[in-house]
């Protein structure tokens, strides 16, 4: 089964690294298996058979009793031990006029108008139609009770206002959510009341929803190089039913130009866009899938062309980013690597942190003092040491080769895979006679 991966935080790409370093599962990733697990569940609920005209009783009794109470709680009112009288009492509880009116009235505005959609379209329509307007229903997980559903349509399903399995629309099976037809008629007139969907709120849409989100992720960023109000301008201009996965390509690349530490939106280049690809293996937890890498590059692609019109970056750079994408989308199973120029020793190629948690850069000056003490001095550190006395920098490169020395033979290990062994004789001319850069070529 293949569940969609989330960005990973501070702590869970700390893990990660580790985990890839040493094998070890730090205890920042045992939530997300956890969380993995309870994905999974839910998932296969969800592709459990379905009637799209079934009562609320009968859909009620299709849920799994974790879910049932999690319901109990969320309608309020004293819980039953039994499944079949804790459904009696749900649906007692949402046929009553005034209590119906008061859960509907304590949604979410868009939840409200995600309601007002499925009831305009019959009581029950594709699954993948809702969610391209509202938002996925993905993260929401399988212990409701615990943790209650955060997704605009989780929060309808908590509530016993809608459901989601399988059924045969037009001439396939596919994924639907469905209202209860016993509750479709008091819900259509409950939102035709102007005080619980007000008018105007009709007007928002998926694009609407999007530039929120973007709203608040950017408020994160600590110095982002593209203009909110551009990147807003962008989200307009995509098709409503593109709007919400664009606006999360959009936040991706944003974190990503914070995490290569570019200058400036015209630094952009097409080994960047491969070494982000890389990269993804640490932001995210969970393996990004080939269709989604290929979207996000060819997101970045359009919002450069926007971009570019509206004169906020070069338009040699547009045309820079439409052909790295166009090469490295071009293989039909997986994406072609875009080859970075030489370096010049300031490049960072990796991070890691010590015990208390500070993050280090090392760099491609570290590569190369790495590979100088394997292949020149037989990973005799010390040895290395007392030479550097005598070289061109000699005292910058002994305190790095200090530093270098503390960490784990694991980091050794993986610096050396990404050596190549034709470089020996430039390593060697570097440490004897070249200082060491902070530039960097990427």
């Amino acid at each position: 089964m293949t569940l969609r991966p989330r960005r990973a935080s501070p702590e869970e790409r700390r893990a990660i690294l580790m985990l890839e370093e040493t094998g070890f599962v730090g205890p920042e990733l045992t939530d997300y298996f956890l969380w993995r697990l309870s994905e999974e569940r839910r998932e296969r609920q969800d592709r459990r058979p379905i009637r799209v005209n079934a009562s609320l009783t009968d859909l009620l009794k299709s849920l799994p009793a974790p879910w049932i109470h999690a319901i109990g709680q969320q309608v309020g009112g004293k819980k039953q031990p039994k499944k079949p009288d804790e459904i009696a009492r749900i649906a007692s509880h949402l046929r009553d006029p005034d209590r119906l009116r008061e859960i509907v009235e304590g949604l979410p505005l868009d939840a409200r108008l995600a309601l007002a959609r499925i009831l305009e379209r019959g009581g029950w329509m594709p699954l993948a139609d809702l969610e391209r307007e509202f938002g996925s229903i993905e993260g929401d997980g399988w212990f409701w009770a615990d943790r209650p559903p955060k997704s605009l349509l989780g929060q309808l399903r908590v509530r016993g206002l809608l459901f989601v399995g399988r059924a045969r629309a037009g001439r396939r099976h596919q994924t639907v959510a469905v209202t209860p037809m016993d509750l479709r008629e008091p819900l259509t007139r409950l939102l035709q009341d102007p005080t619980v969907l007000p008018p105007e709120a009709r007007s928002r849409t998926a694009t609407t929803r999007a530039i929120e989100r973007l709203t608040a992720f950017y408020a994160t960023l600590k110095a982002p190089l593209l203009p909110l109000e551009d990147l807003t301008a962008f989200l307009q201009s995509v098709r409503p039913r593109e709007a919400l996965e664009t606006e999360e390509d959009v936040e991706d690349l944003l974190l990503v130009m914070e995490e290569l530490e570019l200058k400036s939106a015209d630094d952009l280049s097409g080994h960047h866009l491969s070494s982000w690809m890389h990269l993804l293996r640490y932001l995210y937890v969970g393996e990004v899938p080939i269709a989604r890498k290929r979207r996000m590059l060819r997101t970045t692609a359009r919002l450069y062309r926007f971009l570019a019109e509206r004169g906020r970056v070069m338009a040699i750079t547009a045309e820079r980013i439409e052909q790295a994408v166009a090469e490295m989308t071009a293989p039909a199973r997986e994406l072609q690597p875009i080859l970075p120029p030489p370096p010049m020793g300031g490049e960072v190629i990796m991070r890691v942190w010590d015990p208390e948690g500070n993050m280090h850069q090392i760099t491609m000056n570290d590569l190369w003092l790495v590979v100088a003490c394997a292949a020149l001095f037989q990973g005799d550190w010390e040895a290395m040491e007392q030479e550097a006395a005598r070289v061109q920098d000699g005292a910058r490169k002994q305190e790095r080769i200090r530093w270098l020395r503390q960490l784990p033979a694991g980091i050794w290990e993986k610096l050396l895979s990404l050596a190549d062994p034709e470089e020996v004789d430039f390593v060697r001319e570097w440490f004897y006679k070249h200082e060491m850069s902070e530039l960097s070529t990427w």
